[in-house]
């Protein structure tokens, strides 16, 4: 979850809207595979579960898609089945 506040800390870095400024992570859950235990890491088949994250922040305005990509590309394994 540090992934999480670093890229969120640099995506704010600099900001000079209130929004930004005072945006705020109120809390990290993770679910599905990873929380049950059933998640998948097949290197043959080149098959990795995803991370199901839900981030809950102050602003509306925090949910842009800019703003978790970055989190994302070092969250999720470099295999065939995940690279952009």
């Amino acid at each position: 979850m540090r992934v999480l506040f670093e890229e969120f800390t640099t995506a704010l870095a600099g900001a000079t809207q209130n929004w930004k400024c005072m945006g705020r992570i109120l809390k990290l859950v993770l679910y599905g595979s990873h929380t049950r235990g059933d998640w998948v890491h097949d290197p043959v088949g080149g098959f990795h579960s995803d991370y199901d994250i839900l981030v809950v922040v102050n602003d509306e305005h925090l949910t842009d898609f800019e703003l978790r990509s970055a989190a994302e590309d070092r969250l999720m394994p470099t295999s065939p089945s995940t690279k952009r």
